[in-house]
């Protein structure tokens, strides 16, 4: 189990890497974009988790037995948000005139429809990393 977390944590690292590196080459990967911030957040969280395994230090330092109500509300809201970037990068996916109307307004982040189904799937990606992130330091 182990070794399936490590798998899926370089797995989204190397995700991450990838597209900071397209965004670098298309001089977009700058401090005005969330689209950066979220890149970077998830790497320095995906770094912090596996730092934590590797050196037998895991994030959050002493385990607390028991969750209360704030967390739990927490960790839902979390869920419902990843849920709905997923809906979102799914509808992204299915319907190309998500793109044509996104891509019609004067604020353009994406010139491609693959561009645009990128940046939907690095918010999503990025969802799934604070979730895991923030069940592993609290569980």
């Amino acid at each position: 189990m182990e070794l399936l977390k490590m798998v899926v944590l370089i797995a989204l690292a190397v995700y991450f890497v990838a597209d900071a590196v397209l965004l670098l080459k298309n001089r977009q990967f700058t401090v005005k974009r969330s689209r950066t911030w979220a890149i970077l957040i998830s790497l320095l969280m995906i770094g912090l988790l596996l730092w934590g395994w590797f050196t037998g230090h895991p994030v959050g330092g002493e385990k607390s037995y028991g969750l209360d109500g704030r967390e739990y509300f927490i960790m839902g809201l979390i869920a419902i948000a990843t849920i709905y970037t997923f809906v979102d990068f799914v509808r992204s996916l299915m319907k190309k005139d998500t793109f044509q109307k996104e891509a019609t307004n004067p604020d353009v982040k994406c010139t491609t429809w693959g561009g645009f189904v990128r940046r939907k799937l690095t918010f999503f990606l990025f969802l799934i990393t604070v979730f895991i992130f923030y069940v592993v330091l609290k569980l």
